[in-house]
């Protein structure tokens, strides 16, 4: 059965997106603005269940691309992932009966919903991930050999591109330069698949999920209840840590984020800590006896210790957060799919594997 959102329930999935994208996945500003653009089409979005897809149906992921820095200063228009799924249809013959977001996050949330609003195709409840990552190939239609060229990419004003390529990890490599022409950002369609492999490749239920746990903060801050408490319900994650977040280390490298943020306990965490490793998104997190604490996929959710949403990319020294632990979805169990965030493990030099959060809290 769909499930359909009125507005009042999308800023809900809004919140709660961008909490599971664990600091990555569009800054907070830009997913309200991209909000507000699709409200400006209509005022209920329907999302279709994965498990109702027809098998023989056509489906494709929609997203976009670009420095966050452009993003923030220039904005984004979902008119360019228009142009993208247009330009896909165009150079594959097909025509896309289905959309998906390619990860969890408020921005990224945003263009398969407006695409499909504008264009009258379906919205899956469903991304590739579950939540947010810092590399292509660290989604599930990776994992199962879902081809992500042809590769179509556009601007607002349809400037478009078609990339084709065998390695995935060259995608960036060719579509970087191309991005900068366009102004910084541009809107992408790709991983065309059929529906019955989009239910063994998508994580089903994104929205659905995000929605729940936006309302359960709106609920629980009305009813004078802990936000930290009401995102670990939700999510049946697990609450690690509050406090202030004390120090915030970043540099950039081949165009990615690395660094670490340490939050310094307080009221019932005092004399703890947490540093938690980033590749963009939040990857790793070490206690203050250097014991692993939260490991990818699961969802390492930082935000406010109010409620309030954060990315990476909203992060200052001072700020009063809260750290939950969300466990991943059951599908990251399967076929080693763990094994594709080895590479973020290496770099910070943690060598253990995935480890479910619930077996370390």
């Amino acid at each position: 059965m769909s499930v359909k959102m009125n507005k009042e329930q999308l800023n809900d999935m809004t919140r709660g997106a961008i909490i599971l994208g664990s600091g990555g996945g569009g800054d907070v500003k830009t997913s309200y603005r991209l909000l507000e653009d699709i409200l400006a089409l209509t005022g209920e979005v329907e999302f279709a269940e994965l498990e109702e897809v027809p098998d023989d149906a056509c489906v494709a992921i929609i997203s976009g691309m670009g420095s966050p820095a452009a993003t923030k200063e220039r904005g984004f228009d979902c008119i360019a992932c228009v142009h993208a799924l247009k330009r896909l249809e165009a150079v594959t013959g097909k025509r896309i009966d289905y959309v998906a977001a390619f990860e969890v996050g408020g921005g990224n949330f945003m263009p398969p919903i407006y695409t499909a609003c504008y264009t009258g195709i379906k919205v899956i409840n469903a991304d590739g991930v579950g939540r947010a990552v810092p590399e292509s190939f660290m989604i599930m239609p990776e994992i199962h050999n879902v081809r992500s060229a042809p590769f179509a990419m556009a601007n607002e004003e349809n400037l478009s591109a078609v990339l084709y390529y065998e390695d995935s990890s060259d995608c960036e490599l060719i579509g970087r330069p191309i991005v900068n022409v366009f102004g910084g950002s541009a809107g992408v369609a790709n991983y065309i698949m059929d529906g019955a492999t989009a239910k063994k490749a998508l994580v089903s239920g994104s929205y659905e999920q995000a929605r729940s746990i936006g309302e359960a903060v709106r609920r629980g801050i009305a009813a004078g209840e802990r936000p930290v408490e009401c995102i670990a319900r939700a999510t049946g994650g697990i609450e690690i840590i509050e406090g202030t977040l004390s120090e915030l280390r970043m540099e950039t490298e081949n165009s990615h984020d690395w660094g670490y943020e340490i939050i310094e306990g307080t009221g019932r965490y005092t004399g703890k800590s947490m540093k938690i490793m980033i590749e963009n998104e939040n990857i790793l997190a070490f206690d203050q006896d250097g014991k692993v604490r939260c490991v990818t996929p699961d969802a390492l959710c930082v935000f406010q210790s109010d409620g309030t949403p954060l990315t990476n990319a909203d992060l200052e020294p001072g700020m009063e957060v809260a750290f939950v632990g969300v466990p991943c979805n059951p599908k990251w169990l399967e076929r080693d799919s763990v094994s594709v965030f080895q590479k973020a493990y290496d770099y910070f030099g943690y060598k253990d594997g995935y480890i479910p959060v619930t077996e370390l809290n």
